[in-house]
């Protein structure tokens, strides 16, 4: 798992997305990991992901945001929600995969992202208690939203930030064995297919952190 950052000032990282994709509940098994976007088309079940790998960071974590680009324009506004995806031994060891056809996707692989399973066929997305859960849309899969967006006028180029005020979830994180916390971004309402900037566009989605001095 790669990670890369960027020192601000003392006590700023900037961290790149580690890996991304999305899944559709109309392509369950479906992977478009290797797509220039993610897909946050507001129909039923569309679920873009995005992980960040928080191995470097020793600091005590103070504040974050999420920041993530608009790929391609749209006539109408979208409104969009942020949350961090449970943690627990299972849910980080999703597989960006490289399907890379776009909205169509192609079949998941062992081990890669998919709507219904973590791996293909094989392993489940779980809830707090371990148990598993029906797709990526069940409401046990996911913590409180970090950010919701309403009415976002969908133009390319154009950055949004996703403030997270309580950083006790990542502070968890960062000192497990598997450091990676991964983000899922959804449409709510809208009209037309929206899209973020996936890492394989060049301009990955970024967690920026304030982290407190030793």
């Amino acid at each position: 798992m790669s990670c890369s950052f960027v020192v601000a000032d003392d006590f700023n990282v900037e961290l790149t997305a580690s890996k991304d994709t999305f899944a559709r509940s109309t392509d369950r098994n479906s992977n478009s990991g290797a797509s220039e976007y993610i897909m946050l088309a507001p129909m039923p079940g569309t679920i873009g992901l995005i992980a960040f790998d928080l191995s470097s960071i020793t600091n005590e974590i103070i504040s974050a945001e999420v920041l993530f680009r608009i790929h391609e324009s749209s006539r109408t506004p979208l409104s969009l929600m942020v949350s961090p995806l449970v943690y627990n031994e299972m849910n980080p060891k999703w597989i960006e995969g490289t399907g890379n056809l776009g909205i169509r996707g192609q079949n998941a692989t062992i081990g890669e992202a998919t709507f219904q399973w973590r791996a293909f066929r094989d392993q489940p997305w779980q809830d707090n208690d371990g148990e598993k859960v029906v797709n990526l849309m069940s409401s046990d899969l996911w913590n409180p939203p970090i950010h919701t967006f309403s009415s976002v006028n969908w133009d390319e180029g154009i950055w949004l930030s996703a403030p997270m005020d309580d950083p006790a979830l990542l502070e968890e994180i960062r000192t497990n064995d598997l450091p990676t916390v991964t983000f899922g971004i959804w449409g709510t309402s809208g009209n037309g297919v929206y899209k973020v900037s996936a890492k394989e566009s060049g301009h990955p989605a970024k967690l920026s952190l304030t982290l407190k001095e030793n």
